[in-house]
C-alpha cells in the first residue's frame, strides 16, 4: 500500500507535465499548516501541564475546499526513567486541535506522543519538568543606585552590587572604587576591585567599613592617566587575584610581611582569537588544582572553523603564570556561555536549518582538565542566552519561544548526575534576570531583588 500510494505520488507529479494520475486514491496536495504547539514547554514538578497541539493535515486535490478531519486523538507520556505517566488528550476547537493535560511527578524531560486519527499524523516532543521556583520569596531587596553588574556577599554579610559595600540594608553605600568599573571579586571577608589605574584589596573585619589592606598598579607598569580596558576574567583566593586582560595575564598576591605585590605579566592571546559572550570577552580563567585554565575560542588558519579550547598555565619564574611546558591545550564541545568555580557553560547548535535546536553542555575541573559532565538537548523551544562574563562568573537563563514562562535556569544535580531545569522566580519586574555564581537578581525601580543560587540555598 505504502509503495503504490508513493507510485500515485510520483504519476501525480508527472500528470503536471501531461501524464495520469491515479484515479482510485484522492491525491494529496500538499498544502496543509504545518502543526502548531501552544503552552509552555517547561512545567513545576507536581503542576499540570497543559499545552495544545494542532493535526498536521493536507488537502486532497479531488476536494481542496474540505480537508479531512481527525476524529480520534491518543496520547502516551514517559518520563525520564522511561515509566509511563497518566495522561488525557481531548479533540478541541473544529477538531483540528488537541489538548493534552498530565502532572510529572520527577523532575527531568518527558517524551510525549500525540496522535491524531484516522488523519493528523503522530507528534513527538518533550516537556520539561523541574522545581518551580516562582513563587520563592526574595532572599533580600538591596538598595541601589545603579543597575548592579555582579552581586555577592562576603561571608560576614557584607552585600556587595558592583562595587557598592553595604553591611545593612539602612546603612549609606561604601564605595570601593573611584571609577565606574565592573570588576569586583568576593573570596571569603576579602574583596578586590579594580579602580582604574589600581587594584585594591579590602578585608570585611565584621564591623563599619570595609578596610583597604593594599594596593598595586593595573597593570603593573602602567603610567599614570593611561586607559586600560578592564580584564575579561578574574580569579580570586583571599591572598591572590588574577586578571586576564586583552594581552596579559597578570598575577597579584597578599602577605602580612610584604602586602599586595605584582609578578611580572605573561603574554597570552592565542593565534586567530575570537571574542565571545554577551559582552565580546576574548577568555575565562578557571581553576583546576594548583594550576588554571585559560579558555579561549580560536579559528583555524587551515579550515577556519571555530573551536574552543582550555590550555593549562602554572606558577613559574618570578611567580607568573606560564603556559605548561609540553601539554597542548584540549578542546571542549560548542560555544562557551558562562562559567562558574570549576566549571564553563557550552552552547552548541544543530546542524539543521529547519529546526535548529540549542544543546547545554556543563564541563567541570578534573585533573587539569574540563571533562563534560552533562548535557541537555533544549528540543528547538528554549534557546539559550548570551550573558556578560566580564563582571564575573555567570550562568545563562534560558528563554522559552513563544511560551509563558521566560525565566528558565539550567541547574546541576549531583545526586543524579543530570542537567536539569528549574523555573526563576518571577517578580512584578519585567526585567531579565542575571545569574551570578551564589545569587540570581532582577533589577527593579529602586533596589536588586536578590534570590540565592543553588549553591547559596
Amino acid at each position: 500500500m505504502r509503495a503504490s500510494r508513493w507510485m500515485c505520488v510520483l504519476t501525480a507529479l508527472l500528470a503536471l507535465g501531461g501524464g495520469s494520475g491515479c484515479p482510485s486514491e484522492p491525491m494529496p496536495c500538499f498544502n496543509g499548516a504545518p502543526p502548531q504547539r501552544q503552552g509552555s514547554p517547561v512545567v513545576g514538578v507536581g503542576n499540570e501541564a497543559i499545552f495544545s497541539i494542532s493535526a498536521d493535515l493536507t488537502r486532497a486535490c479531488d476536494a481542496p475546499d474540505s480537508p479531512r478531519q481527525p476524529e480520534s486523538v491518543t496520547v502516551e507520556v514517559k518520563d525520564p526513567e522511561n515509566q509511563p505517566v497518566p495522561a488525557t488528550a481531548t479533540l478541541t476547537g473544529d477538531g483540528n486541535t488537541a489538548t493534552i493535560r498530565f502532572t510529572p511527578t520527577v523532575r527531568g524531560r518527558h517524551h510525549v506522543i500525540v496522535a491524531f486519527a484516522p488523519v493528523g499524523s503522530l507528534h513527538q516532543l518533550g516537556i520539561f519538568a523541574g522545581e518551580d521556583r516562582r513563587e520563592e520569596p526574595a532572599l533580600v531587596n538591596l538598595p541601589t543606585s545603579t543597575v548592579c553588574p555582579y552581586v555577592d556577599r562576603t561571608t560576614r554579610g557584607t552585600w556587595l552590587c558592583g562595587v557598592e559595600a553595604r553591611r545593612e540594608l539602612t546603612d549609606a553605600p561604601q564605595s570601593l572604587s573611584t571609577t565606574p568599573t565592573i570588576i569586583m571579586a568576593v573570596a571569603g571577608d576579602v574583596v578586590w576591585t579594580v579602580d582604574g589605574e589600581r587594584v585594591l584589596r579590602y578585608v570585611d573585619t565584621g564591623t563599619g567599613l570595609l578596610e583597604l589592606t593594599g594596593t598595586a598598579p593595573y597593570p603593573p607598569g602602567a603610567s599614570s592617566g593611561t586607559f586600560y580596558r578592564p580584564p575579561y576574567a578574574r580569579l580570586a583566593s583571599p591572598d591572590e587575584l588574577v586578571l586576564l586582560s586583552e594581552s596579559f595575564l597578570h598575577r597579584y598576591t597578599f602577605t602580612e610581611e610584604d602586602g599586595l605585590a605584582t609578578a611580572p605579566t605573561n603574554v597570552w592571546v592565542p593565534q586567530g582569537m575570537s571574542l565571545f559572550g554577551g559582552d565580546n570577552v576574548g577568555g575565562l580563567l578557571v581553576r583546576a588544582g594548583a594550576r588554571l585554565l585559560v579558555v579561549t575560542r580560536v579559528s583555524d588558519p587551515r579550515t577556519f572553523e571555530t573551536r574552543t579550547q582550555a590550555c593549562p598555565f602554572q606558577p613559574g619564574e618570578g611567580g607568573t603564570y606560564h603556559p605548561v611546558s609540553g601539554e597542548a591545550c584540549h578542546t571542549l564541545v560548542g560555544d562557551p556561555v558562562g562559567y562558574e568555580e570549576g566549571v564553563v557553560w557550552t552552547r552548541t547548535l544543530s546542524s539543521s536549518v529547519t529546526a535548529p535546536a540549542d544543546t547545554l553542555r556543563r564541563f567541570t575541573a578534573t585533573s587539569g582538565r574540563l571533562l563534560e559532565e552533562g548535557s541537555l538537548s533544549l528540543d528547538g523551544q528554549l534557546t539559550v542566552t548570551l550573558p556578560p562574563l566580564r563582571p564575573g562568573p555567570a550562568v545563562p537563563y534560558l528563554a522559552t519561544l513563544g511560551g509563558s514562562t521566560p525565566f528558565v535556569a539550567p541547574r546541576w544535580n549531583a545526586a543524579r548526575g543530570l542537567l536539569e531545569l528549574e523555573l526563576l522566580p518571577r517578580p512584578s519586574s519585567s526585567s531579565q534576570p542575571y545569574l551570578g555564581q551564589n545569587f540570581l537578581w532582577i533589577h527593579g525601580a529602586s533596589s536588586s531583588i536578590v534570590y540565592p543560587r543553588q549553591s547559596t540555598r
